[in-house]
């Protein structure tokens, strides 16, 4: 089902941004997905491209993304955000 991806990416993405904020890490890379970006009008995606995901996974890992980006602003931890392209 559709909510396991909401609830396995969102809920675990907070559990290991409140245990490196616990633990002093100061550091996340965060594989996330070009779903992200859902049907862009090209296919040259650059960081300003809009991310519009179309399905549940994009909406997810977009959705870790903003919390990780909410997250990195009232703390110490530096973040990469990297963006596979799906298959």
């Amino acid at each position: 089902p559709k909510d396991r991806y909401y609830n396995n990416i969102t809920s675990n993405t907070l559990v290991v941004l409140e245990t490196m904020a616990a633990h002093g890490v100061k550091t996340l890379i965060y594989s996330s997905t070009c779903a992200t970006y859902g049907e862009p009008e090209t296919m040259q995606i650059t960081e300003e491209t809009p991310q519009v995901p179309i399905n549940p996974y994009g909406k997810a890992k977009k959705m870790a993304e903003d919390i990780i980006l909410d997250f990195s602003k009232n703390s110490n931890i530096a973040v990469m955000i990297l963006r596979r392209k799906i298959r």
